[in-house]
């Protein structure tokens, strides 16, 4: 079982990605704005993706196996991923 944190997990691929996650066996974290369609079967982190301070605010201190941003959708998107993961990612 890996800790998996999914950016952007309640639509389109990224629906598909928890489900599929989930079904494996994995703990599953989920980020979004607000909404969480999977109740109980995923730990919820509300944040903005794009606010760098709120998202490292979130996950200040966490450790992840794995993580998936399905919300990186250009080169500052990427960096600023970086310098908040830094050191964070398995």
């Amino acid at each position: 079982m890996k800790k998996i944190l999914v950016i952007g997990g309640t639509r389109f691929l990224g629906r598909k990605l928890v489900e599929r996650l989930i079904q494996e066996g994995h703990h599953v974290t989920v980020m979004t704005r607000g909404s969480n369609p999977f109740g109980d079967k995923v730990e919820h982190m509300t944040a903005d993706r794009l606010k760098k301070e709120e998202l490292s605010q979130k996950v200040e201190g966490r450790h992840f196996d794995l993580v998936y941003d399905n919300i990186c959708y250009s080169s500052n998107d990427a960096y600023s991923f970086c310098e908040v993961f830094n050191g964070m990612i398995g």
